[in-house]
């Protein structure tokens, strides 16, 4: 009895299934998208909070070097892909050459790692105007 209803197209056995499983298509649906944006926003906290600790790092090592500049270098990959996307990317490079001994990367990773083993939150220095 309860089949014959539910494959009656018109009874309302049939339209009440039908709303309850559109509804929770769209409960699912949205629970989804939440679930994505609370994802991202915590990977962007967290990508924030690595460039935090790495500005701390690379300030505490630039100060013991008695460095007055240190520039991020990053040499974009060159792949195949839409000609405008290699010049965008192109136009990011700040630094074109730079001399491999001035890399204060390593010092920063192991500055990074030493914190990170011993469980501090690195604090930034104050900044002197």
């Amino acid at each position: 009895d309860r089949m014959e209803a539910i494959s009656d197209r018109t009874s309302s056995l049939y339209f009440e299934l039908y709303h309850k499983l559109k509804m929770a298509e769209q409960d699912y649906k949205l629970k989804k998208e939440l679930s994505e944006f609370q994802y991202l926003s915590e990977a962007s906290r967290l990508r924030i909070k690595v460039y935090q600790n790495i500005d701390v790092a690379a300030d505490a090592i630039a100060r013991s070097l008695k460095l007055d500049l240190v520039l991020r270098v990053g040499e974009p990959p060159l792949e195949v892909e839409r000609e405008t996307t290699t010049l965008q990317r192109l136009s990011q490079q700040v630094v074109l050459y730079h001399d491999a001994k001035l890399d204060i990367t390593p010092q920063v990773l192991a500055k990074l790692n030493e914190e990170y083993r011993k469980g501090k939150e690195q604090k930034p220095p104050e900044k002197k105007p």
